[in-house]
């Protein structure tokens, strides 16, 4: 027993070290480079994303062609009016409207818009939460529950769990009341990790105002299967549930904070427009210049999810696949994941701690004495096998396995 303390006893205080080194953002980094390394392999071998989403990006020939960026709503209306020949199911701006044009609260422009909303089925546009710490209290104010307009707040009854746990905030950012009225509205709040910059964990729902409000992408799933707050129910830590009429349901994993962990595919899957490109198609097929084009997707009964795709714009960070991208393909990943149950998951802490201390007391053991060849060469067998298995567990399989102190 004694000759084989330092075999027996080392490993666990290895791990030990290993484990506590994680609490380290500098470590967790290196563990979040090998996932997105997983990711870019990957990657090559997405499927495309589902069909009923149909991104609109707000990208450079639309710069060149409507002029820079944030475009007058009359640009919007324009959109909208357009898509009443070929109606979307959903159309979700990844876009804010906090203010009035001109600050004029009987814009005609805004006016225009919130009448061309309401010619749609489903309109969704984006809030966004107030860190309460920067918030100057004057001026603010937190809109009752009865003028949040056509969107409601999930029933109390409906949350199971630690609501403390969900993001909270007294203030937030709303469409204004003339948009509230003609529109549902979701938070897009999607803040960057503390760690690495790329945002991984995004809020299913927000508490609020001392309500409790669903995601953008959560409210464009209510619409697109035509359920309301009342179908929608939440266990923290566990998984949003939103019951269908047909009877069916919908499960969508969160953790305690109610926050959804990203599964990023490639940007290259979705089908996507450009926003004067759609426009104009739709503007030619209007006035009977042409047919709609046979290879050009169709956007009628899709969910149309609107964001920033140009270089140069706002609304931009850093993804698993790329080093500065649009952020709203963090929203299209989410939407994506739950339509077609590509969920992410994560090994067992326990387990991958049992297992590892087994491999290396048996490798430790077993190559005592042995050459120096077989004793360096053995190890490094397995850490190739174990590399090779991980992404092969991520592309196949969806499990993220650890592998940076594994290793």
């Amino acid at each position: 027993m004694k000759n084989n303390a330092y075999e027996i006893l080392g490993p666990p205080a290895i791990l030990l070290l290993l484990l506590s080194a994680l609490q380290f953002n500098g470590i967790k980094k290196l563990e979040n480079t090998t996932i997105d390394w997983r990711y870019k392999v990957r990657a090559e071998n997405d499927k495309a994303s589902h069909p009923d989403i149909v991104m609109l990006g707000i990208d450079e020939e639309s710069l060149i062609d409507f002029g820079a960026w944030p475009w007058s709503r009359e640009r919007h209306r324009q959109l909208l009016e357009f898509l009443r020949l070929m109606p979307p199911k959903v159309i979700t701006f990844d876009v804010f409207f906090p203010e009035h044009t001109n600050g004029d609260k009987h814009s005609e422009v805004d006016l225009a818009f919130a009448d061309a909303m309401l010619s749609h089925e489903s309109i969704i546009t984006a809030a966004v939460t107030l860190n309460d710490a920067e918030v100057s209290e004057e001026g603010m104010e937190i809109p009752s529950i009865d003028l949040m307009g056509l969107t409601e707040a999930i029933p109390p009854e409906n949350i199971i769990g630690d609501v403390k746990k969900v993001r909270t905030t007294t203030y937030s950012l709303y469409p204004v009341q003339l948009f509230r009225d003609s529109s549902y509205f979701g938070f897009a709040d999607a803040d960057p990790s503390a760690i690495d910059g790329i945002r991984r964990h995004i809020p299913v729902v927000i508490k609020t105002g001392g309500h409790v409000f669903p995601s953008l992408i959560l409210q464009t799933l209510m619409r697109y299967y035509d359920v309301f707050a009342d179908s929608v129910f939440i266990e923290i830590g566990k998984q949003v549930t939103i019951k269908l009429p047909e009877g069916d349901s919908i499960v969508i994993p969160i953790n305690d904070r109610a926050e959804y962990y990203v599964n990023y595919r490639s940007q290259a899957t979705f089908t996507a427009h450009g926003y004067s490109d759609l426009i104009k198609t739709l503007a030619a097929v209007h006035e009977g210049i042409k047919e709609w084009p046979a290879t050009y997707p169709t956007v009628e009964n899709k969910i149309l999810l609107i964001g920033q795709v140009a270089k140069g714009l706002s609304d931009m960070g850093p993804t698993p696949l790329q080093g500065k991208g649009p952020l709203v393909f963090v929203q299209a990943n989410i939407l994506n994941n739950i339509l077609t149950n590509d969920y992410l998951y994560q090994a067992d802490h326990q387990a991958m701690i049992i297992g590892w201390l087994l491999i290396t007391w048996m490798t430790v053991l077993g190559l005592k004495g042995r050459t120096i060849w077989i004793a360096s060469g053995v190890p490094l067998a397995l850490i190739g096998l174990y590399t090779g298995y991980s992404l092969w567990q991520c592309e196949h399989k969806n499990l993220e396995l650890p592998v940076f102190w594994p290793v």
